[in-house]
């Protein structure tokens, strides 16, 4: 890895270490994030009703998760979980007023937070930020989907630069076997 890249790397690890969450201690970032998503989608519904299934869904996150935060923000007061009344095996959330307050309060210190940092690079660098981190982003979007297409379409032995077993009729196709390796790698 060349040296720019890695400070890049270490750069976007501080980031994570910079412990932003302590703008409102009050709420968790996972749990933030589920009472945004709740909000959003309720915008989105237009008052609608917001379900568990819609919240996973949105955040692409595992049900529980989901579920832990919920029960964390009930808790809390600042949400509220109700049967369904159209469809009993849903389970529909709403943001308490409590909720509406804290993410206010949250999305205000939030704003000045970014208003002071992104005041002391000037428009123009933020700007050339952007552009820069969207390019990152596209570049990283289209390499990774390359390589993903290159995946599925080598057999596991090609992958691994290993010659390939006669076929049996008792083998597994290829792409079975290496779809298999793939899922053990990500493990």
């Amino acid at each position: 890895m060349k040296e720019e890249q890695l400070e890049f790397m270490q750069i976007m690890s501080s980031f994570k270490k910079l412990r932003l969450y302590s703008i409102c201690p009050s709420v968790n970032p996972p749990d933030y994030g589920v009472l945004r998503t709740i909000k959003a989608l309720r915008e989105k519904n237009e008052g609608g009703v917001v379900r568990v299934s819609d919240i996973v869904n949105k955040m692409q996150v595992p049900p529980p998760a989901v579920s832990r935060s919920l029960r964390n923000l009930e808790q809390k007061g600042l949400t509220e979980r109700n049967v369904d009344k159209s469809d009993r095996r849903n389970t529909c959330v709403s943001i308490t007023p409590e909720g509406v307050s804290l993410l206010t309060e949250t999305e205000k210190s939030m704003s000045e937070f970014s208003e002071a940092v992104f005041g002391q690079m000037g428009e123009e660098n933020v700007r050339k930020l952007n552009a820069a981190m969207r390019q990152l982003l596209n570049a990283a979007e289209t390499e990774l989907a390359r390589r993903e297409t290159s995946c599925r379409s080598k057999p596991a032995s090609a992958a691994s630069g290993q010659s390939a077993p006669a076929a049996s009729m008792d083998s597994k196709p290829a792409s079975v076997s290496s779809e298999a390796s793939d899922s053990k790698k990500g493990e």
